[in-house]
């Protein structure tokens, strides 16, 4: 049974694109990953994508078939005759994209990659200049990944799985840190912009955001008096954010990274600072055990509003079960960065409330249905379930 992945954001990248962070990097992962569960259950993953990720799929251990316009798009997925289309995510398609997919009459899926995907797409600035009316289809199936879902009880229509069920981390290759100037025996810590938000601040006049962030990150790495190297990684860096090296603490810009180099240092870095509390990336650390940092403006600083997935306005819950699983500290609370820092690099957490709830919430991502069982749920047993899929 063919069962099409659509992913038609992304780009830049270069001619070759394939880069971690062009685009959704969250959606690519999480399409990725539920394509590789299926695929263990005997069912074919089909990518249709745009070129500038394909590289990026194609790194990730699949062949993926390129549209250079949405009704091309739609017309390879209509060749193809999948049983089913997997929109990543259907709240990201551009309408030519959604009203094709829903005209073909096949049984459509989101992968939602956090259930408030409707008002974060619709309306994540508050300004009327970005609002963005949706095209849905009337009746699709929703799969949540966990994390940064709530782990809920599935239903006909809504079903929750284990986003990174077998995501381990790895000793630093010493030729992966070189190709990038790092020193794998200095502490690595990783701080991920993604190109929407770098973008967006820009838009939103708020550039010298990021050269405010990564000064207070700096100051708190040399208070811990270890050589450390932070890792600034996005599509580019902002004229305005100037720190290069203080103390034994030195800020690297690599640019683009290819997929499989990105993957390497997340999963073996010592630690990773996100002001994004639903990035894919700090979701992967937190399922691996990798010391992590949220750094959320939830409360009073300098910031004109709040937010805890910067710099969109919409709020990630404080009471969902991933926000209160994760480390979190104040933007404004300069000292508390400081403390915070220093205690996930020496003892691997900040918040033992947290933690606690943080392996409780992973124990729980065990028992979720595989998604190969989910599709069994809703297309019937592949004919070839039990041989994997070529």
């Amino acid at each position: 049974m063919d069962v099409v992945f659509y992913i038609e954001i992304g780009g830049g990248g270069g001619p070759k694109g394939g880069t971690a962070h062009v685009g959704s990097f969250g959606e690519r992962e999480h399409a990725l990953s539920f394509a590789r569960l299926i695929r263990d259950a005997g069912y074919r993953p089909r990518f249709v994508v745009g070129p500038l990720i394909a590289d990026h799929i194609r790194l990730a251990g699949f062949e993926p078939e390129m549209f250079g316009s949405p009704a091309e798009g739609v017309e390879i997925v209509n060749r193809i005759n999948p049983v089913m289309i997997i929109g990543c995510e259907l709240f990201n398609l551009s309408p030519v994209s959604a009203r094709g997919l829903i005209d073909s009459g096949r049984t459509i899926g989101t992968i939602d990659g956090t259930s408030m995907a409707l008002s974060i797409n619709s309306d994540p600035f508050d300004m009327p200049e970005y609002r963005r009316s949706l095209v849905l289809p009337d009746d699709y199936y929703s799969f949540r990944p966990c994390p940064v879902n709530d782990i809920g009880a599935s239903s006909g229509r809504v079903y929750y799985w284990s986003l990174f069920p077998d995501a381990t981390r790895v000793a630093k290759e010493a030729a992966r840190y070189a190709a990038i100037g790092l020193d794998p025996a200095r502490t690595t810590i990783m701080l991920p912009i993604a190109p929407w938000a770098i973008g967006s601040a820009h838009i939103l006049g708020l550039d010298g955001y990021y050269q405010h962030l990564v000064t207070r990150i700096v100051d708190a790495c040399e208070a811990v008096a270890t050589p450390i190297d932070l890792v600034f990684i996005s599509l580019y860096r902002p004229p305005s954010l100037t720190v290069e090296r203080q103390g034994p603490v030195t800020v690297h810009y690599p640019g683009l990274m290819p997929y499989d180099s990105y993957d390497h240092l997340l999963r073996s870095c010592d630690a990773i600072v996100s002001d994004n509390i639903i990035s894919t990336s700090v979701s992967k650390a937190v399922v691996m055990g990798t010391p992590h940092l949220i750094i959320q403006n939830m409360t009073s600083s300098d910031m004109p509003y709040r937010y805890n997935m910067f710099p969109l306005k919409v709020l990630f819950p404080a009471d969902r079960e991933y926000a209160a699983s994760v480390d979190l500290v104040e933007y404004g609370d300069i000292a508390g960065i400081r403390a915070a820092l220093a205690a996930i690099l020496a003892e691997g957490f900040w918040d033992e409330g947290a933690r606690r709830r943080r392996l409780e919430y992973v124990e729980r991502l065990r028992r979720l249905a595989a998604p190969g069982h989910i599709l069994e749920q809703i297309l019937g047993r592949s004919e070839q379930a039990g041989v994997p899929a070529c």
